[in-house]
């Protein structure tokens, strides 16, 4: 193979092994804690301002390749008692997701509402959207078929199983509202403080 060949493939080379590492890293932190010892969570005060622009720094190369602006709408004063880990993969499955079915030149936004005891926060996109089915199976442990994205990106099904179990595990709870062609809301609560 030529070297002009080889750099032909580099771009999808690089595409592979970020979906690889991100799959490795679900499977690692649900399998590890999960399956082997019960899924030890550790719950402190965190910044989910912070984690936001984690994910959305270390997703930017996807998202740039689409044109997709990314918008982090949540106020440093967002702070939940939950584990800090745990939560980086939940939002990091979330905004990746939001990449993967967000069609080129799409909007991206993560905020936050206050309710009494918990932050509501809600992943937002304006992308390709689900119907009322994948709506209803998108947590559940039966769901097995691959969705493609608008690049035909792949995903493993993995992702939002692990997303529901650590919420679950943190105390809050997880949900989806979507439209076909209208986009989607992944909404998610965590408590603001421990219980007493």
């Amino acid at each position: 193979m030529s070297k002009t060949e080889f750099m032909e493939f580099m771009p999808e080379i690089g595409k592979n092994i970020d979906s690889i590492a991100f799959t490795l890293n679900n499977l690692l932190t649900w399998g590890g804690q999960s399956q082997m010892n019960g899924l030890s969570t550790k719950p402190d005060f965190i910044s989910i301002k912070k984690l936001v622009d984690e994910s959305f720094s270390l997703l930017s190369k996807q998202a740039e390749v689409k044109s997709i602006t990314t918008i982090n709408d949540i106020d440093n004063n967002v702070i939940t008692w939950s584990d800090r880990d745990q939560i980086d993969v939940v939002i990091r499955n979330l905004i990746s997701n939001a990449v993967k079915f967000t069609r080129e030149h799409g909007t991206i936004t993560v905020c936050a509402v206050e309710e009494d005891l918990f932050w509501k926060i809600q992943v937002k996109d304006n992308g390709v959207g689900m119907d009322t089915d994948a709506v209803t199976s998108v947590f559940t442990e039966k769901e097995t078929e691959i969705a493609y994205g608008t690049l035909n990106e792949k995903g493993t099904g993995l992702g939002l199983r692990v997303c529901k179990e650590m919420v679950e595990n943190n105390g809050g709870r997880i949900w989806v509202e979507s439209e076909i062609n209208q986009g989607s809301i992944f909404s998610f609560t965590l408590p603001k403080t421990k219980k007493v």
